[in-house]
């Protein structure tokens, strides 16, 4: 027979679990901060390939855009704009008016009614041991540009993020959405 002890054990363990993934959100959302502030960009986003095995899309799992929760859980087709370009080919790449770029998406644009292609666009695969866990992309409004020197200033941020990023996939792994 199961004790009461045994019954409430069980939530307070999924609860430390479920909390460890917050503070490891959090600690990506500052990371990622960090270099958006170091770059000088106007907001950025985190995507992940979804499903995780054979991926066919990227989904945003983070965005500093003042309509995050129109952005965050967007998805995208994998062989689409940017982030989908630099996720297949694991090189970090800048385009400063994203909306001449060929295979911009706006799906997302139109989803937050941001104007992200109107402006710059620099995107660097998260790599761990060869393996891409994802992309991040920092976006500047129309006028403003990125250089070579930023793709290395987010290189700084690079192997931080990626980390962060798989501790949160391995202590999330069990929880529930």
């Amino acid at each position: 027979m199961m004790k009461l002890e045994d019954r409430i054990d069980r939530p307070e363990t999924k609860s430390t679990t479920v909390h460890a993934s917050v503070e490891k959100y959090q600690s990506l959302q500052e990371i990622s901060n960090s270099a958006e502030t170091a770059i000088g960009a106007d907001l950025h986003s985190i995507c992940i390939p979804v499903p995780h095995d054979v991926p066919t899309h990227l989904r945003i799992v983070i965005s500093s855009d003042p309509n995050a929760d129109k952005v965050i859980g967007q998805e995208f087709p994998i062989d689409a704009g940017l982030a989908g370009r630099v996720f297949g080919s694991q090189r970090p790449e800048f385009i400063n008016k994203a909306s001449e770029d060929p295979q911009h998406s706006k799906l997302v644009d139109q989803a937050a009614g941001t104007k992200t292609g109107e402006g710059g666009i620099l995107s660097y695969p998260l790599i761990l041991n060869t393996v891409c866990l994802g992309v991040v992309q920092f976006m500047k409004h129309p006028g403003s540009s990125f250089t070579q020197e930023d793709i290395t200033s987010v290189g700084r941020f690079a192997d931080m993020i990626t980390a962060e990023l798989d501790s949160l996939n391995h202590a999330s792994s069990g929880d529930p959405q």
